[in-house]
This record gives structure tokens, sequence and C-alpha cells, in this order.
């Protein structure tokens, strides 16, 4: 999912937020010196982000085996993008977000949950995790997408529609 929402580009680009990437989404770190890379070192930067940027942030926060696969690897796909978040800034923090604390409420109750509970849950994860459609100060229509992706991965289904309610 990473990888076909990031596409690769082997030399260095600016991404919507204005930062210097190369391969899959990988930002250039300060002292990082990387003009140019081949497929191979692109798919080895991401390996390595998507440990450093979303696997090991999210150690602590969300409990191992709580969710299912698909589950996870939709939440990785939104911190690989967003990162887990720098309280320094003014940008929207995962760390500290609702999206977060409702998974992690989810990823506990969920077995005691009522279909009305689940239902609601639902309703919430989509318009709280939809707020990270942001590339600096614009909504993008890629990230509206990949956030509907990333939704539909995590429930195994598309959102309902108006007139399924």
């Amino acid at each position: 999912m990473i990888k076909d929402a990031e596409g690769c580009r082997l030399e260095v680009y600016k991404c919507p937020a204005n930062k210097s990437t190369i391969g899959f989404g990988h930002l250039l770190r300060e002292g990082e010196k990387l003009d140019r890379v081949t497929l191979a070192q692109a798919e080895e930067l991401l390996k390595k982000d998507i440990k450093r940027v979303a696997i090991k942030p999210l150690k602590g926060l969300i409990e191992k085996g709580s969710l299912t696969q698909n589950q996870y690897d939709a939440v990785v796909s939104l911190v690989f993008n967003v990162g887990p978040g720098d309280k320094n800034t003014k940008e929207l923090d995962f760390a500290t977000s609702k999206t977060l604390r409702l998974i992690q409420n989810f990823a506990k109750n969920k077995a005691s949950m009522t279909q009305e509970q689940l239902v609601q849950f639902e309703i919430d994860l989509r318009r709280e995790w939809s707020e990270f459609c942001k590339g600096g100060d614009k909504v993008l229509p890629g990230l509206i997408k990949r956030r509907q992706k990333e939704l539909d991965l995590f429930f195994g289904h598309p959102a309902p529609s108006k007139k399924d309610k």
C-alpha cells in the first residue's frame, strides 16, 4: 500500500509539504546527501523508514496483536505518511490525536463492543482519520484518496453510503 501511494522517484524532489524527498517518500534528514538512488536503494530506504517512522513509534501505543494485520497495516501507512508526530509544531500530531485514542480504545475493548458501538467507532474513526489530508497547509486530493484506501483496508470494506444507513 505504501509503495503504491508514495510512488517511487529515483531523484530528489520536493513533496507537497515542500520537503526534499527521494525514493518511496523518504524525507531527506539533516546531513543526508542523496541526489539519486537505485530502485534497490529506494526499497531499502523504505524498509528502514517504515521501522523508524511507523513501527517503532507505534510500539507501546497499540498493543501487539490487538489489531488484525490489515488494521495494523492501515495504521502503519497513515503514520508513515504523516509521521508519528512532533509536539513542537502546530501540525496535527498522530501521537496525541483522537485517531490514536479511538484505535487504542477499539483495540482494548472490541471484544465487548456492541454492534451499535462498532458502527459509532467506524463513523468516528473515519471522521478523525480524514483530518490527516493536508500537505503543507493544503488539503490534497491524493491524500483524500489515500486516507480512504487506508480506512477501507482497516474496516475491510468501503464507507457505507448515505443510502445504506
